[in-house]
């Protein structure tokens, strides 16, 4: 499956496995939008990373338990 040029909204992007995917796209070639909750240092900071590949990327800040917080991402991602 050919996923350059293709774009993701991974929850949880800015730690653990999020983080590890929200990369591996963004190695694809994927445009990689992401969520965080807590930390907007380790949001950053997955930002600064993702600037090693060729790709656009945003961080959102979003509770994911709350639809409304959950519903504006998906907003600002279209």
């Amino acid at each position: 499956m050919q996923l350059f040029g293709k774009h993701a909204l991974v929850t949880g992007g800015n730690v653990g496995i999020g983080r590890a995917i929200v990369l591996a796209l963004a190695e694809k070639g994927v445009n990689v939008a992401f969520n965080y909750h807590k930390s907007k240092a380790k949001a950053e900071d997955t930002i600064q990373k993702l600037k090693e590949y060729d790709v656009k990327s945003l961080m959102i800040k979003a509770d994911v338990t709350d639809i409304i917080q959950v519903k504006g991402m998906i907003e600002v991602v279209k």
